[in-house]
């Protein structure tokens, strides 16, 4: 390597060192491959602004950075206006400043070329770091995810299924979804049951209320009355939250034990077993209650890539349910399909229009791509053909409201807001914006907010002179929150507290005050800003230890805890929600914090071990993905933002079951449901052109036995992708 090359590289390295807004990992990436390549100072630096650049798009949700001058340099030119406002600079940050200014001053196709020539930089094929492939700059691990997937989605051939198997299928999803009858519109929850009979691979999308789990649990049936009760089947989701409400919308379902209602899962259950010649009890028994996190499925080691569940040692699962796949970044969607055995069938549920994962990626955007009312090319031939045959629905029908691909169903009819109609008028709004606009020059959205005002929803108008510290409005919505009856308050969960004297001496009490507690919950788009949720936690807290004289610590009966981080030592994880009380159960009735799980019923942890946490009268909407509540309160930053988008609005609206209350800005309000999320990656590109590469395959030993659904293989001689 040049001697001359390193003062020089070291000088802007050094100079991003003390700028706060650049990346950590990039730097230490580019001292790395300035001591593996020998590059010219010109390169070096170039190759920096280029990999800074990307990990401050990766760190915003992007997966890689397209090669074109606007992202490019409006990165650079936000750099350089953070140290363009500063009162003061260090030299550090004038350094940068300087190189910054050089760099976006260079004609960028220049910059492109010289990009392209540097020996750190490869091809889709070889082991450089870096990889150019569809005009886009990535790190290689994450070209890898993403060629991956799409070439796991773009390779899945159709099961052979023989005519009598069909006919079989047919007749149950009949049996399970009812005849169709013309005239009718099409039973989209049929239609997606009717794909993993001869697919792997499939995806069921669609808002609340849709029949996401109603489907999923018929299909399960359906598999079962084609394979018999043999395949294991296993349920999971991204987050302890989400997992835990997986399993309770399946209990509820398996709980309805009404054989009256023909409509009950138990009653088709019924009817299936009588038909397949299983027993009832064994075939209800055969579908699991219980779900776990991804983490936990496939045994993700922290600081580890390679969970323990990977290509060479497979899930022994047949049949794997995935469920809020939304919040499955690519590197989680390449590691679950990684760890597959050969032949399982993956089935994937979630809501396209949700906020995306809060890592790198929007898999679920990117597979639902291709479903447009207006694209029919969406799904070939033979898959339409099969889906029309099983079904029972016309072709043609099936195509007209553009709901499918080969490997995906949009389900778009929800139950869920027939009787309190505005939340599911607001969703829908928010979805078609920014189109959502009247001939008479109205938003749709504020029509609908004044609309269906006590139908579901509640505006609360305000302006920037309400939104500062210490205005009657901001005083009022506190003491509302603590001690009003209105839709959005504490009120019922702190009176039945105090009525308690705060003090739990039972498991049953506990979930009695967790059913009061997720009555309602504040959803802020941001923490920080008087909306925050850290503001109005810290308000609401002041407010309820002066009304019930608590003094000022920490922790206090009537507290809300949400848990930030896992702790496998107290069994308590990231998105946990608790409540502090005394427990009734110790003689001294010590202060304790209660924490529902699955696993293990109430846990109860004393506070001075809880590490990782915060207050959850108010969290940000991301935290409450895979959580529903009876009413929300849903506070928009006043200061508009690249964050707020239509998706974090709908995410938001989505998660309260009778209403919503909004408190924004109607023009910063308007702003973000007009604003679209847009990750960058080239995975939808890669579905589209069915890019598939060699794959190199590795023979490898699984001591579990694979069931007669899987392909009938001796272990010894399995073998999956790499």
């Amino acid at each position: 390597m040049s001697e001359f090359v390193k003062p020089i590289t070291t000088s802007l390295i050094d100079a991003a060192y003390g700028c706060e807004f650049i990346s950590r990992t990039a730097l230490a990436e580019i001292y790395y491959l300035n001591t593996q390549y020998d590059f010219s100072a010109q390169s070096c630096n170039i190759l920096a602004f280029f990999l800074m650049v990307l990990h401050h798009k990766m760190d915003t949700g992007d997966v890689c950075v397209k090669l074109e001058e606007k992202p490019i340099k409006d990165s650079v030119l936000q750099w350089i206006s953070l140290l363009e406002e500063k009162p003061s600079l260090t030299d550090e940050q004038q350094i940068f400043l300087e190189f910054a200014k050089d760099f976006f001053a260079k004609k960028f196709s220049d910059l492109s070329d010289t990009l392209k020539t540097i020996a750190a930089i490869g091809s889709a094929d070889d082991d450089k770091p870096l990889v150019i492939s569809l005009n886009r700059l990535y790190l290689r691990r994450y070209f890898n995810y993403e060629r991956k997937v799409a070439a796991f989605i773009s390779g899945q051939s159709k099961k052979e299924i023989p005519e009598s198997m069909l006919l079989k299928a047919q007749d149950i999803l009949n049996l399970l979804f009812g005849k169709n009858n013309d005239g009718t519109d099409v039973n989209w929850q049929k239609v997606a049951a009717a794909l993993p009979v001869f697919s792997r691979f499939c995806v069921i999308s669609g808002g609340p209320g849709t029949g996401k789990t109603t489907t999923v649990l018929r299909i399960l049936l359906l598999l079962r009355a084609l394979y018999g009760l043999q395949p294991k089947i296993m349920l999971a989701a991204p987050t302890g939250k989400a997992a835990s409400r997986m399993a309770q919308s399946i209990g509820l379902q398996l709980q309805n034990t009404d054989l009256d209602d023909k409509s009950s899962f138990t009653s088709v259950a019924r009817e299936l077993a009588q038909k397949c010649g299983f027993d009832f009890s064994e075939l209800l028994a055969s579908i699991p209650r219980n779900a776990s996190t991804v983490h936990s499925l496939l045994k993700v080691i922290v600081h580890k890539v390679t969970p323990r569940y990977n290509e060479q040692y497979p899930l022994d699962c047949d049949i794997l349910v995935v469920d809020e796949v939304s919040m499955v970044d690519l590197s989680l969607f390449y590691k679950i399909i990684a760890a597959l055995k050969d032949g399982a069938t993956l089935i994937m549920l979630g809501d396209k229009d949700q906020l995306c994962s809060v890592e790198s990626g929007a898999v679920l955007g990117d597979i639902c791509a291709k479903l447009s009312d207006s694209d029919t090319n969406a799904v070939s031939e033979s898959t339409l053909r099969l889906l029309s045959k099983l079904s029972g629905y016309r072709a043609e029908k099936l195509l007209e409201e553009g709901a499918l691909s080969d490997y995906t169903v949009l389900l778009k009819h929800s139950w869920r807001f027939k009787d309190v109609q505005g939340i599911g008028a607001l969703a829908t709004a928010v979805n078609a914006a920014p189109l959502a606009v009247k001939e008479n020059g109205h938003h749709q959205i504020t029509d609908i907010l004044k609309e269906y005002q006590d139908n579901g929803l509640a505006y609360l108008r305000v302006d920037q002179k309400n939104l500062v510290k210490g205005s009657s409005f901001m005083r009022s919505l506190i003491k509302d929150v603590i001690s009003s009856k209105s839709r959005y308050s504490y009120k019922i969960y702190l009176d039945y507290l105090c009525s308690l004297d705060f003090c739990v001496d039972s498991d049953t009490t506990a979930n009695e005050i967790f059913r009061r507690m997720d009555e309602f919950r504040i959803l802020c788009s941001n923490h920080n800003l008087i909306l925050g949720d850290r503001n109005l936690n810290a308000l609401i807290e002041s407010e309820i230890k002066n009304r019930f004289m608590f003094g000022n610590k920490e922790f206090f009966p009537g507290k809300i805890v949400l848990i930030t981080k896992n702790d496998a030592g107290l069994n308590v994880y990231n998105g946990d929600v608790g409540f502090v009380a005394y427990d009734g159960a110790d003689e001294k009735k010590a202060l304790k914090v209660f924490i529902p799980s699955e696993k293990y019923g109430i846990l109860k942890v004393s506070p001075i071990f809880l590490k990782h946490y915060e207050s959850g009268f108010a969290m940000t909407v991301h935290k409450s993905q895979g959580s529903e509540y009876k009413n929300v309160l849903i506070a928009l930053s006043p200061k508009d933002s690249p964050i707020l988008t239509k998706e974090l609005v709908y995410t938001a609206v989505t998660r309260a079951k009778e209403w919503v209350t909004v408190v924004a800005l109607e023009d910063v309000l308007l702003q973000a449901c007009a604003r679209k999320v847009q990750r960058q990656s080239g995975l939808a590109e890669r579905i589209e052109r069915k890019e598939i590469f060699s794959l190199a395959k590795k023979r490898v030993c699984i001591s579990t036995e694979i069931s007669s659904y899987s392909k009938k293989i001796p272990a010894t001689d399995y073998s999956i992708f790499i």
